[in-house]
């Protein structure tokens, strides 16, 4: 499980396909998907072979529960039932994720995947440098460069914003 994990941090910020304007986070959405679908394969095939009940209480899981129904209640209110299915996927996909990593890493796990993630970190910020300063990486397609990896500056920033407290947490 800790090794899909890694994967998924390593992977999600790093999927881009050449060439792909109109849709840059395509390949991001996918690899996220994918890879949470696998999570949440491993930790059913775990909790049958343990013959342990994968049923677990939080604090936190009827507001999130409630949240994600303020999605569906307020996607009769979109102008696109395509667009509004995408984003509760989206969300539906993030919220299983936090989910799994509460209930299935261990204290160990969750510090290796929080490396993985702030060395991908550092590679993603090391592309965006290079980019601002028009040494390389410049075939990454953009709306406003530099956004490294990301289709724009803001969707980096909010990358950065979400990797630099786990710097913190590590040192």
């Amino acid at each position: 499980m800790r090794t899909v994990f890694c994967l998924l941090v390593i992977f999600v910020p790093l999927a881009l396909w050449p060439g792909l304007y109109n849709y840059a986070l395509v390949p991001k959405q996918f690899v996220l998907h994918l890879l949470t679908a696998l999570l949440c394969l491993l930790w059913l095939r775990r909790g049958y072979r343990n013959s342990c009940s994968l049923n677990f209480s939080a604090p936190l899981h009827i507001p999130i529960l409630l949240w994600i129904g303020s999605h569906i209640l307020s996607s009769e209110l979109t102008n696109s039932g395509l667009t509004a299915c995408t984003e509760i996927l989206n969300q539906i996909s993030l919220t299983t994720l936090c989910l799994i990593a509460a209930h299935a890493l261990s204290g160990r796990d969750f510090i290796c995947v929080t490396w993985a993630a702030v060395l991908t970190g550092l590679c993603v910020s090391v592309i965006g440098i290079a980019q601002h300063y028009g040494v390389g990486f410049l075939w990454i397609p953009q709306a406003a460069p530099p956004a490294a990896t990301w289709a724009n500056k803001n969707l980096l920033a909010e990358y950065m914003i979400c990797v630099i407290p786990l710097t913190g947490f590590l040192f």
